[in-house]
């Protein structure tokens, strides 16, 4: 899968967008994030899919995550991660891709008929662009029921080039079963609106 995203990516042109580098002088460690490896509960592999859940109080405390990386470089190219909230019985789903995108054509996730599409990037930092929004059920389902592969397509700049990235599904249906059932288990209540 990783050489894949290699080929795609080049079309994003990501040697020339690549983050600065990191300064590696010695700073006071910050403390660790809710969401860092050590505070999960569950990380577990269930074919490509990740199914994380996190020792935090949350109304959506798991969630199924697929990383890819440039090979050589382990630089984060792809994220893609998906959470349960069972108080509203709905998924939501966070997507991150390398800067360099269209931003006003957003990216569509491809699934057949329950395919989303144009969904807008809700913001971009130096780690990447950002779409965050519900996932409905019917894109679950068409995930869940697909083989093989998928792709995001997004649109590079300054290129205006269409540009597909690989998402595996190997494991998806499994992972997203598994996610929803600990969420169910680990999930609290709302907060009452004051």
């Amino acid at each position: 899968m990783t050489n894949m995203f290699a080929r795609s990516i080049a079309s994003l042109a990501l040697a020339a967008i690549a983050l600065p580098a990191l300064a590696q002088n010695a700073a006071p460690q910050a403390p660790a994030s809710p969401f860092s490896a050590e505070n999960m509960s569950v990380n577990e592999m269930v074919g490509d899919w990740s199914v994380r859940c996190f020792r935090v109080a949350s109304i959506a405390p798991c969630d199924v995550m697929q990383l890819a990386t440039q090979e050589g470089t382990n630089r984060r190219v792809m994220l893609v991660s998906i959470a349960y909230v069972p108080s509203e019985k709905n998924f939501a789903m966070q997507i991150v891709v390398p800067l360099g995108v269209v931003l006003a054509q957003g990216l569509t996730l491809g699934t057949g008929a329950a395919a989303l599409s144009n969904v807008k990037f809700t913001r971009c930092e130096r780690d990447g662009c950002y779409v965050e929004s519900a996932l409905p059920m019917a894109t679950v389902d068409g995930l869940s029921a697909a083989t093989g592969m998928t792709s995001i397509s997004l649109v590079a700049y300054p290129s205006n080039e269409a540009v597909n990235l690989p998402v595996s599904l190997n494991g998806f249906k499994d992972a997203i079963a598994k996610m929803r059932a600990e969420a169910n288990a680990r999930a609290t209540a709302p907060a009452a609106p004051q």
